[in-house]
């Protein structure tokens, strides 16, 4: 067994180099800076939970929405 090391061209090393260089160029123009604020801020939808509390108040204008939570076997005092 020969243990010799072959070597790249340089001139197939240099493409490779600049294949890789364009490929992280397109790459990084693609990426995203994060959300963008909307430009229609006027006209934004409600989630789920906004537009449950909006129907509530319909029913009952000005009455605060309140959670109760029931524990099980617990004694009324």
């Amino acid at each position: 067994m020969s243990s010799e090391v072959r070597s790249v061209p340089e001139s197939a090393a240099g493409s490779k180099k600049q294949s890789l260089a364009a490929m992280l160029t397109n790459a990084r123009s693609r990426i995203t800076d994060g959300p963008r604020p909307r430009q229609d801020r006027d006209n934004v939808p409600l989630s789920y939970s906004q537009n449950t509390l909006w129907f509530v108040d319909q029913l009952q204008p000005g009455r605060r929405p309140t959670t109760s939570r029931s524990r099980s076997g617990s004694t009324a005092s």
